[in-house]
């Protein structure tokens, strides 16, 4: 008896949350070559899947796919974790304190360049180097302006 590997089956689920999608196809082929296209949030069940599907079939070409529309957002429970909070509290506390924290926030100087500073200023070798809509500075320490 001449059995064909050629296929079509699609299955759709409703409920309340959401609407799932699970269309197979397949053509015959020497070696199993399966295919699946899930969604990234169905991605974790890729390989059972993959597993399930290579049990019952040892050839063709397989292509699964999974269509999922979720009706209503998936909710977030958030926890405050009130002990971290007061430790953490505590600590940017403890660093202001700290030589190094009171250095961390003191203005250092103030410079006008007459216009909005377009990139990211960045320093080499001692020097900070910004860029302006038409002009390029390259500050240092102690420099004066001419």
């Amino acid at each position: 008896m001449i059995k064909s590997m050629t296929g079509f089956a699609s299955l759709t689920q409703d409920d309340e949350a959401a609407t799932i999608t699970v269309t197979i196809r397949s053509v015959n082929h020497r070696f199993l070559d399966l295919q699946l296209r899930l969604p990234s949030s169905l991605a974790p069940l890729e390989s059972r899947l993959r597993a399930r599907v290579q049990q019952r079939v040892a050839r063709g070409r397989v292509e699964v796919a999974v269509s999922l529309q979720q009706r209503r957002a998936a909710t977030l429970d958030v926890e405050l974790n009130e002990a971290f909070l007061q430790a953490l509290d505590d600590a940017v506390g403890q660093f202001g304190d700290h030589p190094v924290g009171q250095e961390f926030g003191r203005m250092l100087s103030e410079i006008n360049m007459g216009t909005a500073v377009y990139s990211t200023p960045i320093t080499a070798n001692g020097t900070m180097i910004i860029m302006t809509h038409n002009e390029l500075f390259a500050i240092q320490e102690g420099a004066q302006r001419k």
